[in-house]
């Protein structure tokens, strides 16, 4: 469990006072980015708890630490949305958690319960696990994971302790990134900037052919969209490879098109393009500079971020909203 424990040291010292004090019981939220390393560091947690060492704990390689890391601890309960499921239900929290909740641990010190991505959980699943976080047992811990806290009870929040994960730096993605042999070395300067602090974004990314094509594909329409007509937006828009059940895909088009004009900025500032998180496209930033001007790039980040809402919290079409914004990034170069 050792590789991608990069950062988050403060949280760590913490949890480990509060296993060296005595007082580890309770509930918790690992609030943050996704893919900063919040699961990743439940688990360290609960080989801290559970490592049948006598020093240097967590070992990594007693056999609790080893279960733990295979995720097959039978104290170590990992609770995810099914994928034929939309929300983590109250019958699912009923069947994972409540009905074993009070048994003692079987190998370990304590029994966790770790919820994966608890944003999925639905306000009846949430009231369910309230009794628990109530009156929790001496040797049971909920973990709540989790990259929209927002989307949780506040009874839920009030109830649990609240650690928050910052994004990584840039040379600790790089450190994690280098590790890994898959991962093509030369690409990991351009992973780096695109992982935003993020190192399971990075990750994804970098094993991600589609990713990699559909980045491409959008910033050579974006290097174009100057000079295009509304028969090329309508075209592209009528062809994006994105649909409802990939919001992490959605979410990428939008990063990609928001670093664009970050870079456009950069250059405008002149800003070194070494900076510059498309360094790979610089010449076309480059050109593409010469249609906007700084005030006309602070209006595209309003209206990213304005399509962006409209499409994940008003569920406006995705064809629709990218043609709203194409043509208004495409307009406000034309004011030049």
């Amino acid at each position: 469990m050792t590789m991608f424990l990069a950062g988050h040291e403060k949280n760590r010292e913490m949890l480990r006072r509060l296993t060296e004090t005595g007082n580890p019981q309770g509930s918790y939220i690992f609030s943050g980015l996704e893919g900063v390393g919040k699961r990743t560091s439940s688990l360290w947690f609960s080989q801290l708890l559970n490592c049948s060492s006598s020093e240097n704990r967590p070992c990594g390689v007693c056999s609790n630490c080893s279960k733990i890391e295979k995720e097959n601890h039978p104290d170590i309960k990992i609770i995810r949305k099914a994928e034929d499921k939309t929300v983590i239900t109250i019958e699912q929290i009923r069947e994972e958690i409540l009905h074993g909740v009070d048994y003692a641990p079987f190998e370990g010190t304590y029994r966790i319960f770790i919820i994966d991505d608890a944003h999925y959980l639905n306000d009846q699943a949430q009231n369910a696990l309230l009794k628990v976080m109530e009156e929790p047992p001496a040797t049971t811990l909920i973990i709540l994971v989790t990259s929209r806290m927002w989307e949780l009870l506040p009874t839920i929040i009030s109830r649990c302790r609240i650690l928050k994960f910052f994004p990584l730096t840039a040379e600790e993605v790089e450190n994690i990134l280098r590790k890994i042999p898959e991962i093509p070395q030369e690409k990991i300067p351009l992973i780096v900037k695109t992982a935003g602090g993020s190192p399971g974004k990075g990750i994804r990314t970098a094993m991600s052919q589609d990713f990699w094509k559909w980045r491409n594909r959008l910033l050579d329409f974006m290097t174009s969209l100057p000079s295009s007509h509304l028969t090329d937006i309508l075209q592209f828009c009528n062809n994006l490879p994105l649909n409802r059940s990939g919001a992490e895909g959605i979410e990428s088009t939008f990063e990609i098109i928001a670093g664009w004009f970050r870079d456009i900025l950069f250059h405008l500032e002149n800003i070194e393009g070494e900076n510059f998180i498309n360094a790979d496209r610089k010449e076309g930033i480059e050109n593409c500079a010469f249609s906007f001007s700084r005030e006309s790039i602070m209006e595209i980040y309003d209206l990213i971020f304005e399509v962006r809402k409209l499409v994940f919290e008003n569920n406006l079409n995705l064809k629709l909203g990218f043609q709203r914004l194409f043509i208004k990034i495409k307009q406000s170069g034309e004011r030049m």
